[in-house]
């Protein structure tokens, strides 16, 4: 049998990238890196946040680095 935790949680999430006041959609999230739902031309230079959303509360994260445009690959911190 297997017995669980009184107290399990489960956080809602929301992850985005704002570019140019454009928001795009995150497709999935891995260790440093996300992938974008949808491609994006982001060169390095280009100013880009990071917004990420867990139950209510926001933070921006820079990106200072811009994104791959032909992966929709974006590397961050």
């Amino acid at each position: 049998m297997f017995a669980r935790p009184p107290h399990d949680y489960s956080a809602t999430m929301d992850l985005r990238l704002r570019v140019h006041g454009r928001i795009l959609d995150v497709g999935q999230v891995g260790h440093r890196f996300l992938i974008l739902a949808e491609t994006c031309d982001c060169p390095p230079g280009t100013e880009a946040e990071l917004v990420v959303t867990v139950d209510g509360k926001e933070t921006v994260q820079i990106l200072p680095d811009g994104t791959a445009a032909r992966n929709g690959i974006v590397h961050f911190q």
